[in-house]
């Protein structure tokens, strides 16, 4: 290493480079030294970088270095700074060493500027230090004249939570950090905790902070993020290293590791609270007159199940209808329009019991006399509206549309952990006396067997084939393509849904880049942009990658028809899907799919003749899908596009799914008692 003849505590005092007071919002600073080599210094060839830097008086999480507008480095631990430590009288600073080793000797010129960006903490912008000078010292081993140096090929980033030596429950857990890899994009990250696999880390994440002070192409869009479940180690495991290994296209690998600790459970069991005595149930002869809980009405997968339900059940005007949804959007209009009374509030608090009370209690005091006689919840996060109808004695069908556990879906709604257990508990108290809990695949209900046995069922989803087929038969693909302004040459790829990370649109973009200059006539487009971070993240991608010209992003339209009829192949890049309507949209008009090998998808699509299948949380599964899809022979997509046509018509029509809803709400009127297979079973 390049010194600089001072002693460490001499070094400390020295004030070139150093970072003090740049204050956050909560009060907070960055402090520490670059402290060799110093502007001027000469170095070898072969060298490092090296000093030690704080933030909130805690170690920062990564220091890279930049030149030419390229990082070529990031930092590793130094070994103990006992020497920070007692200068500051800080323990913590004993651990604020780093060091960045650095390669200078396929570079030509005398001298380099240096950029230091130290990554405070996770979700952090990154703070750029002014720019170190140096003079590089000794011949070039290779003499590249006139041309920047190539960085070593290697891997970039952190895994940002939990931290090192954090505390974590033996329960369910989320995973954040940031990679990219010097020369092709990141493939998987594979997580696992003391050698047990925990699957794969969902890629393409938002990472504004990244993006900021790294050009790569993919810097906006390099966080991963899992939420894992850590009992699968066991009871009596006492300490964890979390492993996140990270592989790249190109076969780079590196990884992550960090030490965490094991904290007590938290208490989940509870008394019923007050409110909560059994009620008198509806008379099993009132007239039927339904109570909905959503939590949002908005176009999506979950609120379009609720819509078309509804819909082909003449709620409305064959029987009294309440909505209640936590969050607005553009459904409600369509609601009122069927003769159903919305009514929109603020979601229930989940942080502590007072509050949660006093929703529950004050719908229960409007909903009260209202003459309702069943409850129909739509999605675990509304597990509110279950509760809600059984202090109102209301039998209840719940709906549960996502395709993780209870306890996943709580980590990853709830990151911070702020949810009060009492509340939690309630949830499963619900979960297990709920009449009916239904779901779109098997492999979502069997998540959920054991927290409600033998009142689980199976309801296939379905969409309105006859008017589909309507649609399709008075809309040609060139009409289609006229409407929306698609002039495309060669193969139109779909994908349709809010732009979010479990929809994976940033991989799908990806793979897409890959693949741009081998189908030179393809193009994509993207419809459901919500202007969220992340879709902003997609953007700049598009841009960063000079794919503007090639790949589309549209706003969440209610013309989803002209769209499907427009294009293909419809790709589904979900790595959490139960059974999407984008996916059944498709396949009825005609439109071959390419879809994750994922819970209902899996269960849905042969791969091969009704659809093609891919792994999920893969940028090189993703490649492969798309290439195959892109160069297969049109008479084989035809035919793939026609056997996934018959399919959805023979078993995933609309009406099929509103009439077994109905039949369970009305039947367990009649006998709450009653099992949901029987009651399907003798309609």
């Amino acid at each position: 290493m390049s010194g600089t003849g001072l002693s460490p505590r001499a070094a400390l005092d020295r004030r070139r480079n150093r970072a003090l007071a740049i204050p956050n919002a909560d009060g907070s600073q960055l402090e520490g030294f670059i402290e060799s080599p110093l502007g001027g210094d000469a170095i070898e060839r072969v060298a490092t970088i090296a000093g030690w830097h704080a933030w909130d008086h805690m170690p920062v999480a990564v220091v890279t270095i930049e030149h030419d507008g390229r990082i070529i480095g990031r930092s590793r631990e130094a070994g103990p700074r006992s020497d920070v430590a007692a200068k500051y009288g800080r323990a913590s600073y004993a651990s604020t060493g780093w060091v960045v080793d650095l390669d200078f000797r396929a570079l030509h010129a005398a001298s380099a500027t240096l950029v230091a960006t130290v990554y405070p903490m996770a979700e952090h912008g990154g703070v750029r230090l002014d720019p170190l000078t140096v003079r590089v010292i000794g011949d070039p081993t290779i003499d590249r004249a006139g041309v920047p140096y190539p960085p070593p090929p290697g891997v970039l980033g952190n895994l940002d939570a939990p931290g090192d030596e954090a505390v974590v429950p033996l329960g369910a857990v989320t995973i954040k950090g940031w990679a990219r890899s010097t020369y092709s994009p990141v493939a998987r990250v594979s997580l696992s905790a003391n050698g047990i696999d925990l699957g794969r880390a969902r890629l393409g994440l938002h990472r504004a902070d990244v993006a900021d002070s790294d050009t790569a192409i993919d810097a906006p869009i390099s966080g991963f993020e899992q939420v894992v479940d850590l009992s699968v180690l066991g009871e009596d495991t006492e300490a964890i290293v979390l492993r996140a290994e990270v592989v790249a296209l190109d076969g780079t690998t590196d990884a992550f590791e960090h030490h965490l600790g094991i904290a007590a459970p938290a208490e989940l069991a509870v008394s019923d609270p007050a409110g909560a005595e059994q009620p008198v149930r509806v008379r099993p002869d009132a007239p039927f007159n339904l109570l909905v809980v959503t939590h949002d009405l908005g176009y999506g997968g979950a609120q379009l199940w609720l819509f078309e339900l509804l819909r082909q059940a003449r709620a409305g005007s064959a029987f009294p209808c309440t909505v209640i949804s936590f969050h607005d959007g553009a459904l409600l209009g369509a609601l009122e329009a069927l003769g159903i009374e919305v009514h929109v509030t603020s979601a229930i608090p989940v942080d502590s019991t007072a509050p949660y009370e006093g929703r529950i209690a004050e719908l229960t005091s409007w909903l009260h006399g209202r003459g309702h006689s069943a409850a129909l919840v739509n999605t675990f996060r509304s597990f509110g509206g279950a509760d809600l109808a059984e202090r109102l004695g209301l039998p209840v069908v719940w709906a549960i549309h996502e395709s993780w556990p209870e306890s996943l879906i709580w980590a990853f709604d709830h990151p911070e952990g702020r949810v009060d257990p009492t509340i939690r508990s309630i949830a499963a108290r619900s979960l297990a006396r709920a009449g009916a809990v239904i779901f779109e695949s098997d492999a979502t209900r069997a998540l959920y067997e054991s927290r409600a046995p033998g009142r689980c069922a199976l309801v296939p989803y379905g969409v309105e084939t006859g008017a589909l087929d309507s649609f399709a038969s008075s809309t040609s693909k060139s009409v289609a393509r006229e409407r929306l302004g698609i002039e495309a040459r060669g193969r139109v790829l779909l994908v349709m849904g809010t732009i979010e990370p479990r929809k994976s649109q940033t991989l799908i973009a990806q793979a897409f880049g890959e693949l741009a200059s081998r189908h030179g006539d393809a193009e994509l487009i993207l419809v459901g942009d919500l202007h969220t971070n992340y879709s902003a993240a997609l953007a700049a991608f598009v841009e960063r990658a000079g794919l503007g010209d090639r790949i589309r992003m549209v706003p969440v339209t209610p013309d989803a028809l002209s769209w499907y009829r427009a294009s293909d192949v419809l790709v589904c890049g979900s790595d959490v899907e139960s059974l999407p309507r984008s996916v059944l949209d498709a396949m009825c008009l005609g439109v071959p799919v390419v879809a994750t090998r994922v819970f209902g998808l899996a269960e849905l699509l042969d791969d091969g003749s009704t659809g093609l299948l891919y792994e999920p949380c893969d940028l090189a599964a993703a490649i492969d899908a798309l290439d195959l899809v892109l160069g297969m022979p049109d008479e084989q997509l035809a035919a793939i596009a026609e056997r996934g046509s018959a399919l959805v018509h023979a078993h995933h029509d609309a009406a099929h799914y509103a009439s077994d809803v109905v039949v369970l709400l009305r039947g367990l009127q009649r006998d709450p008692t009653a099992s949901p297979a029987d009651l399907l079973r003798a309609r």
